[in-house]
């Protein structure tokens, strides 16, 4: 167990990537609680103050309105990095996979294809309308971003966009 700074932590009853409900480090985790428990909590809040300086010295901040406290914060990263598993990974790039194709099936149908989406009125949830055929092909970026989470079964999941 990584020295005091996981005394008296409690899932409460939700998922935990680290710690397993009996309170034992999943196996994939174990090397890096091993490093942890060199760190005392005053060495990671030093580290955690170093991260949002950098941060903030090379403008990885976003700016939120309607606060006293100032409006721009750093984005916010866990020190602690996540693991993921071989089999895990293998889930979720499988996800990744079939997400990127279906985008560029639709992408393709609809400014070089037979206009397929467009012909079976297929709706723009964001106009509430029928979808339209654009005016003019933009510049099309081939990479891709999803969030991950898990699932009510535990397993990892590319979220939704928007969600």
């Amino acid at each position: 167990m990584a020295s005091d700074i996981f005394n008296g932590y409690d899932t409460e009853g939700f998922f935990d990537e680290v710690f397993e409900a009996s309170g034992a480090p999943r196996p994939h985790y174990e090397g890096l609680l091993k490093r942890l428990s060199t760190f005392s909590a005053e060495e990671l809040a030093r580290r955690e103050r170093r991260r949002d300086a950098a941060f903030r010295s090379q403008g990885i901040t976003f700016t939120v309105y309607g606060e006293d406290e100032g409006i721009e914060r750093t984005f916010p990263m866990d020190l602690m990095p996540r693991v993921i598993t071989a089999n895990e990974w293998a889930h979720i790039e499988a996800g990744l996979e079939q997400r990127v194709t279906v985008l560029n099936q639709f992408l393709d149908d609809l400014y070089v294809g037979e206009r397929a989406a467009v012909r079976a009125r297929a709706r723009d949830p964001r106009r509430r309308g029928p979808l339209r055929h654009p005016r003019r092909q933009p510049a099309l970026d081939h990479r891709a971003s999803a969030g991950v989470c898990r699932g009510a079964d535990d397993r990892p999941r590319a979220r939704r966009p928007g969600r």
